[in-house]
């Protein structure tokens, strides 16, 4: 299970959105402050901070695509399942980019402020190539271990 190269894509694309939910994803600027998205929403940076709009279906979409992509590493056995979850993987991802524009261009729009974007935006795209690799080492497993059973 661990000396395979796919648990290793797993395990990094976990702990991709781990950090992001701990850091800051978008900086705001406009008239009336600063603001940064993070786990919460956005909120102001001052001393006080004031949540100006909920991103708490942001925060699930990482909350599941961690889990499920360390659930997916204890599926070794079943790789057809294995393969699922991991496809499930990046569909959720391509819905948390989208998700995270609808957010960035309602904020823009509403408040009138302009997006300074984070390094941890580029994480889902990393994980999402991460993932398709390990679709891919999944599936030469598979084919390997149907060639083997063939041969008998």
């Amino acid at each position: 299970m661990w000396q395979r190269i796919q648990t290793f894509y797993m395990v990094v694309v976990a702990i991709l959105f781990a950090v992001m939910l701990t850091t800051p994803i978008v900086d705001f600027t406009g008239v009336s402050g600063e603001y940064v998205l993070n786990f919460f929403g956005i909120q102001s940076v001052s001393t006080k901070p004031e949540l100006i709009l909920n991103t708490m279906f942001l925060s699930i979409i990482e909350i599941i695509i961690a889990i499920i992509s360390l659930v997916a590493v204890f599926f070794f056995k079943k790789r057809i399942i294995q393969i699922r979850l991991n496809v499930f993987n990046a569909i959720l991802m391509i819905g948390y980019y989208i998700l995270l524009s609808m957010y960035i261009y309602i904020a823009g729009k509403d408040g009138n402020l302009d997006f300074h974007l984070r390094m941890p935006v580029a994480f889902p795209l990393v994980s999402a190539i991460l993932t398709y690799l390990a679709i891919r080492a999944i599936g030469k497993d598979e084919a390997l271990v149907r060639s083997f059973d063939r041969i008998r």
